[in-house]
């Protein structure tokens, strides 16, 4: 489920944020702690990501204001 309080790609409430948030791990952040991939590796992963998301909003015709996620 997303969260409510993530607004503009960041947690409005990041430094109230719960326990549960702050021991979270994404695989991609658990891949870079472990030295499998570095930081552009990263970077880069993220971009794809992001611009695959744009890719399927044009696709099924969501408003920018609208985040289907």
């Amino acid at each position: 489920m997303p969260c409510h309080l993530h607004q503009n790609e960041r947690c409005s409430e990041y430094i109230n944020r719960l326990d549960a948030c702050k021991r979270y791990q994404c695989r991609l952040l658990k891949l870079l702690i472990q030295g499998e991939i570095d930081v552009e590796k990263g970077k880069m992963i993220i971009l794809q990501a992001k611009s695959l998301m744009i890719s399927i909003d044009k696709q099924i015709s969501i408003e920018p204001a609208a985040d289907f996620r």
